[in-house]
């Protein structure tokens, strides 16, 4: 069991492979690596894969829970990339893992070499973000009520991903 003592608590992380490092950002809280692990291993004769769990999650230490926001758990992921000699990274994050890579990628851009976001979404402003900056066109109401409605069957979900990619090309509202 491998672990390092990063900004004031203690992550859980394990490696496995070979080749440029990637650094493996789960997905929900109070979720660990563990599926990932599991889910990832044909890429580790390419990649040494960096899985980590963060900070309060899988057997990652309980720091004060005031201590878990985006910033924290993106300096985490370097801090830990850091101690293990690793200068540049692939991120992959999955989920709210996507959350803190997008994160990771804005505060410490020099450090990331490629970046990989699955089944993810800008969960929140970035570090040079306002509130007020502008957010882009709003999600095509047809997108949106395929992601609402829950498919009824393998048959419906693949006729809803299959209208995907259609709907998500449209142009833009007002133009």
């Amino acid at each position: 069991m491998a672990t390092a003592s990063i900004n004031g608590t203690t992550l859980h992380y394990e490696a496995d492979g070979v080749g440029p490092p990637c650094l493996v950002l789960h997905g929900g809280l109070g979720v660990d690596h563990v599926v990932y692990r599991r889910t990832l291993t044909p890429l580790t004769d390419q990649l040494r894969l960096v899985f980590i769990d963060h900070r309060g999650n899988g057997r990652s230490g309980r720091p004060a829970s005031d201590s878990i926001t985006m910033e924290q758990l993106a300096d985490d992921a370097v801090g830990l990339a850091d101690q293990l000699g690793i200068e540049r990274f692939t991120v992959l994050g999955h989920s709210y893992g996507g959350f803190i890579a997008q994160e990771l990628a804005l505060r410490h851009a020099a450090r990331v070499d490629r970046l990989v976001l699955v089944t993810t979404t800008p969960g929140q402003l970035g570090a040079t973000e306002e509130p007020t900056d502008e957010q882009g066109q709003p999600m095509p109401s047809e997108a949106l009520e395929i992601l609402q409605t829950p498919p009824g069957s393998d048959e419906e979900f693949a006729e809803a991903m299959g209208r995907t990619p259609a709907v998500l090309s449209a142009p833009p509202l007002g133009s």
